[in-house]
């Protein structure tokens, strides 16, 4: 039997499509809705999946990776002049391989992956599915 646990959370940040002319390349604000989805074959001695707290830890770590950051692609043309903003406490600056909710949940999938094995879960629980949502009715699901 497989057991499921799954959380959404809402984060805010700012993006740029640089492959897009005219106002889709400005900067804009984005808010995107993840849902991470974890599973395993048997709970712990708690009874749960993954304890509460770790939930939520686990939720706070991928929040902290977008939330009020600029989110580039690494081919972004302005990318070093946007990436000095950096060195200025005035803006954290992540760089991905895109800027669709594609690489948005690819880039989830990293760090969830990365957390779980870092708080050695990953022998028992393994990452399901991220999904992604946007306010416009757009989304992406990269299954694990």
């Amino acid at each position: 039997m497989t057991y499921q646990k799954a959380r959404t959370i809402a984060t805010r940040f700012i993006t740029r499509h640089a492959h897009m002319k005219g106002t889709g390349a400005f900067l804009h604000p984005v808010e995107v809705a993840f849902t991470i989805r974890v599973a395993c074959h048997g709970l712990n001695r708690n009874g749960f999946v993954i304890d509460e707290e770790d939930m939520t830890e686990l939720v706070e770590t991928i929040n902290g990776c977008f939330e009020k950051k600029i989110v580039l692609c690494e081919t972004d043309e302005f990318k070093d002049d946007l990436c000095a903003l950096a060195g200025y406490p005035v803006a954290d600056v992540i760089l991905l391989h895109g800027t669709t909710l594609e690489a948005f949940c690819g880039h989830v999938k990293l760090e969830a992956e990365r957390w779980l094995f870092e708080q050695e879960y990953k022998a028992r629980v393994w990452l399901d599915r991220v999904e992604a949502a946007c306010e416009d009715q757009r989304a992406a699901i990269q299954v694990a």
